[in-house]
């Protein structure tokens, strides 16, 4: 964090406007035909910001393909899901029914909480993924084990 908001602060510093008011006389009237604006760089901040921000970007790349999410029992002794949570990645769609909680989930907020199926309808196969408290969800299947 510190690095990143270091790095941050160095690029902020590395381009800004220059802008120079001429002025004619001691009295200060400004004389327009020498004013300019232009835009300046500091080489060192530059190199500042590479120095600090390649270390960064290589950490993040190997931690990205080193280190992989492994799924744990749940708290109430159940057993592992066989799966991890699916990305929804920009699926607008994924993400909405993620985020909608179940009609009948009122105290999410206290309880521990899992991603799975719940259906709206006693033992029906209507209903939809999403982050529930109930006990009884449901992990998806296999394609190949549909026809079962």
């Amino acid at each position: 964090m510190i690095l990143s908001g270091l790095l941050h602060w160095v690029i902020s510093q590395s381009v800004f406007v220059v802008q120079t008011v001429a002025y004619r006389t001691p009295e200060f009237q400004p004389d327009e035909s020498m004013d300019a604006s232009s835009i300046g760089y500091s080489s060192i901040s530059i190199i500042l910001a590479i120095i600090i921000g390649t270390p960064l970007v290589f950490t993040l790349l190997v931690l990205g393909f080193t280190f992989k999410y492994k799924a744990k029992a749940p708290r109430d002794g159940g057993k592992v899901p066989p799966y991890p949570m699916p990305l929804a990645s920009t699926c607008s769609a994924a993400i909405s029914a993620n985020c909608h909680r179940h009609h009948e989930d009122f105290d999410c907020w206290l309880l521990p909480v899992r991603w799975g199926f719940v259906s709206d309808t006693e033992g029906g196969n209507s209903g939809h993924f999403t982050f529930t408290t109930a006990r009884d969800v449901k992990y998806p299947r296999l394609a190949a084990s549909f026809g079962t």
